[in-house]
C-alpha cells in the first residue's frame, strides 16, 4: 500500500511535459496500475485515456493499442460495479487483439484476457443464458466454468510468457482466478457436492500463491496481499468457521491501516478498508448465529465505531457521493450500529440501547440529508470548501464522546470474556 502512494507521490512531481514518449507511456502505465491498485478509478481512467491518444494518435480503433484502452476501462467498469460495460469493452478488446495482425506484445496481453474473464464472471455469456432460460441450470455453469476458466488461465500464460519472472501482474491473476474458484465453490457447496472441497483447496493455494509473490515484489503493507486476506476471510465465512474468518480479516485491517506516531490509525486505501469492515460483520453476524453470545455484538459495536472516520473520509473524497451509501459492498456504519444496539436491546431489555440506535440512525438520517443537499447542485472536487465540510462534518458528528464510549464498551468486552 505505501508502495503504491509513493508512487503516486513520484509521479507528481515529475513534469511530464519534459518526458520522452518511451518515458512518458511508462508515466502514464505507472499512474493506471497505482490509481487502479487503491481503486481510485477516476484517475486509472484519466491515466489510461491519456495513454491511448499518446500511443494511438491517429485514434484508430482497430488498433492494439485500442484495445488495451478497452480492457483497462473493462477493468475500471468491473469496479464501479458496471457489468454492461465492463462485459461491453472486455468483448470488443478481444475481438481487436483477435483480428490484429500488429505485435502483441507492444501492450500487456494478459490485461486483455483478465478484463474478459472478469467481466463474464459478472454477467456471463449468451450460450449461458440461453442454458438457464432452458432450465439447465448445471449446464449453464459447466459452461461458464469452462469459458471463464479459460480465459483466465490464458492470461496467466501469456503473462508468464511476456514476463517470465514473478511479477504483481502474476500475482493479481492468480487472485482473479481464486475470486473466480469461490463462485466455484459456493456452486457445488449449494449442490452439497464434493467438488467443493477441492475448490476450496484450489482457491486457498492461489491466494497463497498470490500473497508469496506481492510478498517478494512489493513487501507485506501492499493492497493486494489484504485483499487476498479479505477474500480468505470471506471464504472462511462461507465455510461457517467464523473464528478463521476473523484472523484473516483483522491481519487484511493492519495491512490497510497505519498507526502514526501519536497513536492515530489511517489509511490511504478506504474503499478496500470498507470492504473489509464489511466482511467483518458478516464474520460477526455468523459468529452471533452460532453461539447467540451477547460479547459478540458488543465487539462488532466497537469494530464498527471505529470503521466511521474512514467511513466519512472516504463519503467526502467522493464529494459526498451517495452511490458509497447504497452500495452494498460498502458498510454504511451508522446504519449498522442501529442494528446492533437494537439486537443488544433485544438481548438484554436494556434501555440504554434503544437511546443508542436512535443517536445513531438519526446521525444516518443527517448524512443523508447533508449528501442529498450536496447533489442538489452541480460541483467538482474543486469547488468544495473543505473547511466548511470540515466544519458541518464536526457538527454532524462530534467524536469525543464516543471515544470515551468505545473505551467503556472495550473494558465491558474484556469483564466478559
Amino acid at each position: 500500500m505505501g508502495a503504491n502512494h509513493s508512487a503516486i507521490s513520484i509521479l507528481n512531481q515529475i513534469d511530464y511535459k519534459t518526458l520522452s514518449k518511451k518515458d512518458k507511456e511508462i508515466y502514464l502505465k505507472t499512474s493506471f496500475y497505482t490509481n487502479y491498485s487503491i481503486i481510485n478509478i477516476a484517475k486509472a481512467k484519466q491515466s489510461a485515456h491519456s495513454l491511448w491518444l499518446l500511443q494511438n494518435p491517429l485514434k484508430d480503433t482497430n488498433s492494439i493499442y485500442t484495445a488495451q484502452y478497452y480492457a483497462y476501462l473493462a477493468l475500471c467498469y468491473g469496479y464501479d460495479i458496471m457489468a454492461d460495460s465492463a462485459n461491453y469493452f472486455s468483448a470488443k478488446a478481444l475481438k481487436i487483439v483477435w483480428k490484429s495482425t500488429e505485435n502483441k506484445l507492444l501492450i500487456d496481453i494478459h490485461q486483455v484476457y483478465k478484463a474478459r474473464a472478469s467481466a463474464a464472471r459478472n454477467t456471463g455469456t449468451e450460450y449461458v443464458s440461453q442454458l438457464l432460460k432452458l432450465g439447465k441450470k448445471h449446464e449453464a455453469h459447466l459452461a461458464r466454468k469452462k469459458y471463464i476458466t479459460a480465459y483466465f488461465d490464458s492470461a496467466l500464460y501469456v503473462c508468464k510468457k511476456q514476463y517470465p519472472k514473478d511479477n504483481i501482474h502474476y500475482a493479481n491473476l492468480l487472485r482473479g482466478k481464486a475470486n473466480f474458484y469461490i463462485d466455484l465453490y459456493l456452486y457445488y457447496l449449494s449442490i452439497k457436492s464434493k467438488e467443493a472441497k477441492f475448490y476450496f483447496a484450489k482457491n486457498k493455494e492461489f491466494y497463497d500463491q498470490s500473497t508469496a509473490i506481492i510478498t517478494t515484489c512489493c513487501g507485506t503493507k501492499n493492497p493486494g496481499i489484504a485483499q487476498n486476506d479479505m477474500l480468505r476471510g470471506l471464504m472462511e465465512t462461507y465455510n461457517e468457521r467464523p473464528n478463521e474468518a476473523l484472523d484473516y480479516l483483522f491481519k487484511a485491517k493492519n495491512v490497510l491501516t497505519t498507526i502514526t506516531e501519536k497513536g492515530n490509525h489511517i489509511t490511504t486505501n478506504h474503499s478496500l478498508l470498507l470492504t473489509c469492515y464489511t466482511y467483518l460483520n458478516y464474520a460477526y453476524a455468523l459468529k452471533y448465529k452460532q453461539t447467540n453470545n451477547l460479547t459478540i455484538l458488543k465487539q462488532s459495536v466497537v469494530t464498527n465505531k471505529e470503521s466511521i472516520p474512514y467511513f466519512l473520509e472516504y463519503i467526502q473524497q467522493l464529494n459526498l457521493n451517495s452511490k458509497a451509501l447504497r452500495d452494498p459492498y460498502y458498510i454504511n456504519p451508522f446504519n449498522t450500529i442501529t442494528g446492533l444496539y437494537i439486537k443488544l436491546y433485544q438481548h438484554t431489555k436494556n434501555i440504554n440501547y434503544i437511546d443508542s440506535a436512535f443517536v445513531f440512525a438519526d446521525k444516518s438520517k443527517q448524512l443523508s440529508l447533508l449528501v442529498h443537499k450536496q447533489q442538489s447542485s452541480i460541483f467538482t472536487e474543486v469547488d468544495i470548501n473543505k473547511k466548511l465540510m470540515a466544519s458541518e462534518h464536526f457538527i454532524l458528528f462530534n467524536y469525543t464522546n464516543e471515544c470515551d464510549k468505545i473505551s467503556n464498551l472495550k473494558t465491558e468486552i474484556k469483564s466478559d470474556l
